[in-house]
This record gives C-alpha cells, sequence and structure tokens, in this order.
C-alpha cells in the first residue's frame, strides 16, 4: 500500500468526537463538512468529493457500476483491479481509504477512516464487505487481510488497530469493538464528555470464523482456525483451533485433530505480520453457515442492478429546452378503454420489448461514455471544472427559476383559452415536480403527465389539458428553431442541421398556425407504425383544438421568446464559467442543435448522448473533449438538483394533500 497523506493539523485528536464536531461554534458549517466528511481542507478536494459523489453514489444499474469504478479511484488513497463498489457507499476521510484488487463492496456500506494520526482502512485483495456494514475509524486503523469475508450488517471500530487476518469470515451482525472505553471513575466528567481510555486493539488471525451476532470487545487476540458461536461475546484471548462460545465467550474443545491433541502445545506465536500492504488475487466470496441466504446469493443478486425501465433521454432544467422534449404521448392521450388496456395477451411481450429497449438504452450510455473517456481522461474532465467560476454557476443555476416562472404564465395563457385558470404558484410548483419524475421515474409517468395531471385537477377536460400541454411544449420548439435561423452562419459541419431545423420550423407553423384538416388525411395515407401515427394524430388534435385562437398561440409565442432567451443565457453562463470562450451569440445555435440531439430517446436520462452532443458542437469552437464534457457534467447535475428539489416538493405536496383529505 501507499503512504497516506496525514489528516490536516487543524483536526485535534480531542476534536474527533462526531457530536462535538458537529456543534463546535468556533468553525463554519463548510470547515466542520470538511473535516468530519473530507478530512481534507482544500475546497478542490470538496468540490471533486461533492462532484463525483453527486453524479454517480447512488446510481442504479451497470452504469453506475461502471462510473463508481473509474470516478471512485481520484477520491480513495488507492483502489486496485476489478474492484466493485455498491450504491450510496458513504466514504469519509476517503483519501485514507486503500482497496486491494477484486474487492467487493455491497450496497449502503459506510468506510470512516476519520482520524489524525491513523493511516486509515486497509482491505486485501479479495475482501467481501456485506451490505450495510459499517467500518469506522477514530484515530485508529483497521485492516482486513486478502480474503476476508464480512456479511451484511456488521460493525468493526477501531480506535487503536484493528486487524482480521486473512480468509476470516464474520456473519452477520458481528461487532468488533476496538476502542470506546471510558472512565467508570471519573466522576468529573459525564461519559458524553470523556476523549475514552487507551485502546489495545483487536488481533484476530487467519481462517478464523465468527458465527452470526459475535461481539469482540477491545484488547482481545483470536488465534488461528478458531470457530465462536453464535451470540458470543468475546471477552479475553481465545488460542488457535478452538472451539468457543458462550456469554461470555468459553473454549469448549479444541479443533486440533486427535493424533495431535496429545502432543506438546506449542506456544502460540502472533502474527508479526500487521503491516499495512495489501496482495493476493480475485474475490473469495464464501457462504456463511449463520448467514441461510448465503454470501453466494447475496454475491449473485450484488448491488442492486436493477435497469431503468422505459426512461427517456430527459435533460429537465428551466423548460422544455433544458430537457428534451421526449413527449409521451401514450401518457397524455386521451383513448378509450380498449386502448389504454391492450389485451392482456399483448402484456408479456410489450414487458419483454419495453426491457430489451431499457436494456438497449444503457448499452448506447456505457459505450458512448466508454468511447469519450477514453481519449479524454476523466482527471483532465475534473481539471476543467476545477478552474469554474462558482458565482458564475450559482447565477445560472438561479435562471432555472425564471424559467419556471416564464412558463408558468405562458401555460396560465393557454389554459385560460381553454376556460380554466390556475394561480403562478401552483404552475411553478407543478413545473418542478415534473423535473422529479422526468429524472428519476419511467417516462409512462413522466414530466407531462404530471401537467396534465395538475391542469386536470383543476376541473379541466382531459382532452384540454392534454392539448395545453403538447401546445405549450411545441412553443418551445418554434421558438428554438427561430433562434437557428437568426444565429451567425453555422460552421461548415452544421449546415445539415440548420437545413433540418429549418424544414421543421415550416411544418410546426403550419401546424400551430394553419390548422386545418388536410394534413391529418395525409397521415392516415402516409405507410408508418400504428402507434407512430396514434402519437401524430394526438399532436395534431391538441393543435386543432386552439383553432382560431391565433392572439392566445402569439401571446405564448412571446412568453416562449422570453424563454428561450433565459436558456441560451444559462448555458452561455456555464461556457463562461469554464473559460470556453464561446461567443455568446453562437449559443443561438448551439443551443437548438443540441436540444434536438439530445431529444433523441436512445439512451438512459441522455448520458453518453449529452456528452458527445457537446464534443461534436463545441468542437467547431476549437474546445476540448475535456472541457465540453465538463460543461455536458455540469449542466447535467444541475438538472439533477432540479429533479431532487422536485421530489421533495412532490413529496410535501403529497403530504398536504392526505392531510386535506383526513
Amino acid at each position: 500500500m501507499q503512504k497516506t497523506e496525514s489528516a490536516p493539523k487543524a483536526i485535534k485528536r480531542t476534536d474527533l468526537k462526531t457530536r462535538k464536531m458537529i456543534t463546535d461554534q468556533s468553525k463554519s458549517k463548510a470547515r466542520k463538512y470538511q473535516e468530519l466528511i473530507i478530512g481534507q481542507l482544500s475546497w478542490w478536494s470538496l468540490i471533486k468529493y461533492e462532484l463525483i459523489m453527486l453524479l454517480c453514489n447512488g446510481m442504479p444499474g451497470v452504469l453506475g457500476l461502471l462510473l463508481r469504478s473509474k470516478l471512485y479511484p481520484m477520491i480513495l488513497g488507492s483502489v486496485g483491479r476489478g474492484v466493485v463498489f455498491g450504491r450510496n457507499v458513504t466514504l469519509r476521510h476517503p483519501h485514507k481509504i486503500h482497496v486491494g484488487d477484486g474487492v467487493v463492496i455491497d450496497d449502503n456500506c459506510m468506510l470512516d477512516a476519520k482520524g489524525v494520526d491513523n493511516k486509515g482502512i486497509f482491505l486485501g485483495e479479495g475482501v467481501f464487505v456485506g451490505r450495510n456494514t459499517i467500518l469506522s475509524c477514530k484515530d485508529g486503523d483497521i485492516i482486513l487481510e486478502d480474503g476476508v469475508n464480512v456479511g451484511f450488517n456488521c460493525e468493526i471500530y477501531s480506535s487503536s488497530k484493528v486487524r482480521v487476518g486473512k480468509d476470516t469470515m464474520l456473519a452477520a451482525y458481528c461487532y468488533l469493538i476496538g476502542g470506546g472505553n471510558y472512565d467508570l471513575d471519573d466522576f468529573d466528567k459525564s461519559f458524553a464528555e470523556q476523549d475514552g481510555m487507551s485502546s489495545a486493539g483487536i488481533d484476530i488471525e487467519e481462517s478464523v470464523w465468527l458465527a452470526a451476532d459475535v461481539k469482540v470487545l477491545d484488547g482481545v487476540h483470536i488465534g488461528t482456525g478458531t470457530v465462536v458461536g453464535a451470540g458470543a461475546v468475546v471477552r479475553t484471548d481465545i488460542p488457535a483451533m478452538s472451539l468457543a462460545a458462550g456469554l461470555p465467550a468459553k473454549v469448549l474443545r479444541t479443533r486440533q485433530p486427535a493424533e495431535k491433541e496429545t502432543a506438546e502445545a506449542k506456544p502460540e506465536v502472533r502474527s508479526a505480520n500487521t503491516n499495512d500492504s495489501v496482495s493476493a488475487s480475485g474475490v473469495s466470496v464464501s457462504k456463511d453457515a449463520d448467514d441461510p441466504a448465503g454470501t453466494e446469493k447475496k454475491a449473485a443478486g450484488l448491488l442492486s442492478m436493477t435497469t431503468i425501465a422505459g426512461q427517456t433521454n430527459a435533460q429537465p432544467t428551466q423548460s422544455e429546452t433544458m430537457q428534451p422534449m421526449s413527449i409521451n404521448a401514450d401518457a397524455l392521450k386521451s383513448q378509450t378503454a380498449a386502448e389504454e388496456a391492450p389485451p392482456a395477451a399483448n402484456k408479456p411481450a410489450k414487458t419483454g420489448r419495453k426491457r430489451l429497449f431499457t436494456l438497449l438504452k444503457i448499452a448506447i450510455s456505457v459505450t458512448l461514455i466508454y468511447f469519450l473517456l477514453r481519449d479524454t481522461s476523466v482527471s483532465e474532465v475534473l481539471a476543467a471544472m476545477q478552474g469554474a467560476n462558482i458565482p458564475l454557476l450559482l447565477l445560472a443555476f438561479s435562471l432555472h427559476l425564471v424559467g419556471f416562472t416564464i412558463s408558468a404564465y405562458r401555460w396560465r395563457g393557454l389554459m385560460r383559452a381553454q376556460d380554466m385558470d390556475a394561480s403562478i404558484p401552483y404552475l411553478i410548483q407543478s413545473y418542478v415536480v415534473s423535473m422529479f419524475f422526468n429524472n428519476f421515474l419511467p417516462s409512462t409517468i413522466g414530466g407531462d403527465a404530471i401537467r396534465a395531471y395538475d391542469s386536470w385537477r383543476l376541473g379541466q377536460k382531459r382532452t384540454d389539458s392534454v392539448a395545453v400541454v403538447f401546445v405549450d411544449r411545441f412553443l418551445g420548439l418554434l421558438v428554438l428553431m427561430l433562434f437557428a435561423l437568426i444565429a451567425p452562419p453555422p460552421p461548415p459541419g452544421l449546415y445539415l442541421w440548420v437545413f433540418v431545423g429549418t424544414a421543421g420550423i415550416i411544418l410546426i407553423s403550419w401546424m400551430m398556425f394553419v390548422p386545418s384538416q388536410l394534413l391529418p388525411s395525409i397521415l392516415n395515407k402516409l405507410p408508418m407504425p400504428g402507434k407512430m401515427r396514434e402519437k401524430l394524430q394526438a399532436i395534431l388534435r391538441a393543435f386543432l383544438a386552439f383553432q382560431g385562437k391565433t392572439g392566445v398561440l402569439i401571446r405564448a409565442l412571446m412568453w416562449s421568446v422570453l424563454l428561450q432567451a433565459n436558456v441560451v443565457l444559462h448555458y452561455y453562463l456555464i461556457s463562461e464559467a469554464l473559460g470556453l470562450g464561446i461567443p455568446p451569440i453562437s449559443f443561438f445555435l448551439i443551443v437548438p442543435l443540441a436540444t434536438f440531439v439530445m431529444m433523441l430517446p436512445i439512451s438512459i436520462n441522455g448520458i453518453g448522448v449529452r456528452e458527445s452532443t457537446f464534443v461534436f458542437f463545441f468542437g467547431a469552437f476549437a474546445v476540448s473533449s475535456a472541457a465540453a464534457i465538463a460543461f455536458s457534467w455540469i449542466v447535467y447535475g444541475m438538472v439533477v438538483i432540479q429533479g431532487l428539489l422536485g421530489g421533495i416538493v412532490y413529496t410535501l405536496r403529497r403530504e398536504t394533500a392526505q392531510k386535506t383529505t383526513q
């Protein structure tokens, strides 16, 4: 193992109590967070940690595994090959955590290497750390040697040194208490105020098996090959090759072969191999006898590698441009009961196709990210993000609220044309909640469906609410294409994209301002899949609902101009924060073209497509791939934050509705 960095000198040994660190009024909240979680006081360490954890800590599926395997080594002390990190793993003082080859850390574990003079946590090759397990240091060290298997819901605590020897197994709910003792004769201080007595640590030799719910107290040494029965509390040393059990644990018999029992017992030699090196190979996942499901079974279903079925390329931010308009007509259109409920015999086939399509989208996202990062290292991307202007990023993020407000006024204007009305705060709230659904839930209950539902809750007819949402969306598209036309001449490689946008603006203008029955009749004659025909017909019905209301559409169009100008400013501020040097007028071309590409529902949440899009378009302005990817990650980070805020608003809204009902 490489030598670790020492913790900042400003952190004192007596300040390691979590409660004391949090309640210390002499330090800012940011400083306390850095001392408790990061272990380093530089702003770059904080930003790097936050970005990496935000991007991939809770991400499900294969993409999450891939991102964590690539990004976590940037904040950990050292990481070997073939390491698997589950979801929601908490890392504290990560620069003092060292992981060997083939280690598996299951979901919801905590690795806390907190301390001042300690070396931290060392996981040897092939170590398995089960779900919900905690490895916690308080200025101590934890060493799990090669092949150690820790079951789920275990805790290993160290305020000095806890070593678990090679190929040792800890069944579920085991607790190694390497410290935490207090002076019972000190009546001047409460236990909470005491700093704790010195710790002797715990030393467990090779090939030991601790059955379920075993507690090992400070100062204990357990010899090689020993077995400790379930529920035992180990207070004193246990010699090698023993079988122990009870409260407190006592040796019941030896495990030595019969021919050796009469031989003179050799004095037990305590292993001197207590250095911090990590070696060996592969993951050793063995089955705990006290875990009926078995660690093998846990590894088979490891890390919740579930896919996000039916998710679209949503990029939700202020409006339809920061959230590609993957409108799900199935969720919004009003059809007969037979159309909404297909025959049961067709459901398995449709479910299978949906899963296949989801897997395909995951493969596309992973492939695109792989090829991008093959030519551009993650360190280069993060280095580009490191120099970003934070005030400009905050200003860019604040424009989301401006966008929500403008969108709400546009939406209300369209609703009033259908003899309905709603308050601006209510509509802003609906927009925010829709961001949550677009980011984290399947498209069949996406953001557009939520907005249509919120209109229906106010008493609007279902067909009218659907029409409003469709027209609201496509007004944004219309303005985007107008922006592309008024932008300066594009670089040669983008002429084709501008031509496609020009054709689209002509078609949408005709559909919105000259509605007729001609286009539906043309659609009926064109050869296309029935599903596509139904979606296009639903869109046309939405426009026909506003026939003869040109004034309403023009006013809504003006709101869209303000909205999309706000979007362009948002992207421009992010580029300026990164120092990309792209002229502001060029974003009137880049934003529409990039938005249309990211609308394609070919990846999970636009991952991979978003990065590739900005690398391609920014390349025309001599921007490096690393800077373009940094731009896209910042954009998506703001999207995710909005989605999380939308989830909070949605939860509060549901609680309010439930109280009202009661």
